[in-house]
């Protein structure tokens, strides 16, 4: 046989049948490199699909242990929990506090969610920018400039002024709840809870909601919780009814009842005060 023969017979083209063979093995090599660890042992799979490692030396392991824990994929739990966390509350009629429940998110976590929250009734309603302008309503249509550094004493001539226009504003309960009066009911029951929160600790805290009869609002019923070892709670409905129906032979007008009722939780808020930076000392 001539050398020229053997040259001839190995440059024989691959068969049709061998080329598709070797394209299918060939199809998701470049996906397979692209997932395979750097370091990774040959793997070879039998023809029932098991897996085993071919060691460096080309034998093939006898047990598939060490494969099945080497590529055990570790997973890392997330810390997002669902917990209840107290965002805000609602007080009961017998003034128990109710919390919201929320998602909780760790010290060092944060939750990325890039949406709008739909403020709800309450949100609307004890937003602290739109409580400013309804008191500086109220403030401006009764002639004052200020809510007063401290509560108005017993014989305050400003008290006096201020008896005779909050009783021509809301002479019963049926007209300061009239429609057409929300907006200056509205004003001065921000007004007066302004002054609560001023000199007795007070904060508002949205209250169960019994109906339209017992609130001045819709959907919502605030009510100021004083800063007070009782922790009294007085709601805005409850407040505009004291003072709509006192008793003339004990107060000079409306507004006297109201700012007897600040100085004397004014009075407790600072009692309780005075303790606990005593009790801390």
């Amino acid at each position: 046989m001539m050398l020229s023969d053997l040259v001839s017979s190995s440059s024989q083209e691959i068969a049709p049948s061998v080329r598709a063979l070797l394209a299918a093995f060939h199809e998701e090599t470049l996906q397979k490199l692209a997932i395979a660890p750097i370091d990774s042992d040959p793997i070879y799979q039998a023809a029932d699909g098991w897996l085993c490692r071919v060691g460096e030396d080309g034998w093939i392991f006898d047990s598939d242990a060490v494969l099945d824990k080497a590529d055990t994929i570790t997973i890392q739990p997330t810390s997002v929990r669902d917990i209840e966390e107290p965002c805000d509350e609602t007080l009961t009629q017998n003034g128990q506090r109710r919390p919201y429940g929320g998602i909780g998110v760790g010290n060092d976590e944060q939750l990325g969610l890039d949406f709008e929250v739909e403020q709800t009734e309450w949100g609307k309603w004890v937003d602290p920018d739109r409580r400013a302008a309804q008191v500086r309503k109220f403030l401006e249509y009764a002639g004052l400039q200020r809510i007063p550094s401290k509560p108005w004493p017993e014989d305050s001539a400003e008290v006096k002024r201020l008896d005779p226009i909050v009783a021509g504003l809301f002479p019963d309960m049926a007209t300061a709840m009239a429609p057409e009066n929300a907006n200056m009911a509205d004003a001065f029951i921000c007004f007066i809870g302004e002054c609560f929160i001023k000199f007795a600790g007070a904060k508002w805290v949205e209250f169960e909601w019994f109906g339209r009869e017992n609130s001045f609002y819709d959907h919502v019923n605030p009510a100021l919780l004083m800063d007070t070892y009782d922790e009294d709670v007085d709601t805005a409905w409850g407040l505009m009814e004291s003072m709509i129906d006192y008793h003339p032979e004990v107060y000079d007008g409306m507004f006297s009842q109201i700012a007897k009722a600040i100085r004397e939780y004014a009075a407790d808020h600072e009692e309780k005060r005075r303790e606990e930076a005593s009790s801390v000392m």
